[in-house]
């Protein structure tokens, strides 16, 4: 059986929190996890709003019930099937929402991005096929995309500016795989600041408060 790839137009949704005005210093794009919603994902960001700062939710592009139908919804970024399309359909609509949102304002603010969790996968793959500039890159929960080696470090990545957050109690990164991400970081040379907190698997508003 052959497998045969169609382009089409393809309308997705994507959510902001302020307004760019003069007053803007810092822009926000903030990409949720694995079966959440960004809408709902951004109301844990509230400690960021101010006139200073304009937060961009973009939203997984494919939809699912996450408990069988009729329940309710989440979106995932991408899965191990056909993962070069999504990989491919998510870099493009992250590029649209770059070109519309960010660019034009590039000179007056600077560019923060955070993932969390599957989020975080998304938002490194994006910044190395992209060649995205970004003042701080936010790892929370989760690392950088498994394919990234010393080459795109060196060629895409800020040498500062980068943090992993990581909870003592997160279900998904327990201690002894710490050390694993720690050793791999090295060997690539991804320079970061690691903050630990005690808590789980989720968004903390007084952690990010440390970091901003």
């Amino acid at each position: 059986m052959a497998q045969k790839i169609i382009n089409f137009n393809f309308s997705a949704p994507y959510y902001t929190r302020g307004s760019l005005t003069p007053n803007t210093r810092q822009i926000w794009l903030i990409f949720h996890g694995y079966g959440q919603l960004a809408n709902e994902f951004a109301g844990l960001f509230s400690s960021l709003a101010s006139e200073e700062n304009y937060l961009i939710f973009p939203q997984g592009l494919s939809k699912f019930y996450l408990k069988g139908i009729d329940n309710k919804i989440g979106t995932n970024w991408m899965t191990s099937l056909d993962r070069e399309i999504d990989i491919k359909n998510y870099t493009t609509y992250l590029d649209l929402i770059f070109e519309h949102e960010i660019k034009p304002n590039a000179e007056k603010a600077a560019l923060n991005i955070l993932g969390f969790s599957q989020g975080g996968h998304t938002a490194s793959r994006w910044i190395y096929h992209s060649a995205i500039t970004y003042n701080k890159l936010i790892l929370w929960g989760t690392t950088l995309a498994h394919e990234i080696d010393s080459m795109i470090i060196r060629s895409s990545f800020s040498s500062g500016g980068n943090f992993v957050v990581l909870g003592d109690q997160d279900k998904y990164i327990k201690e002894e795989q710490l050390g694993i991400i720690k050793k791999r970081y090295q060997k690539i040379g991804f320079n970061y600041e690691l903050l630990q907190y005690h808590g789980g698997h989720d968004i903390y508003p007084e952690i990010l408060n440390r970091i901003i």
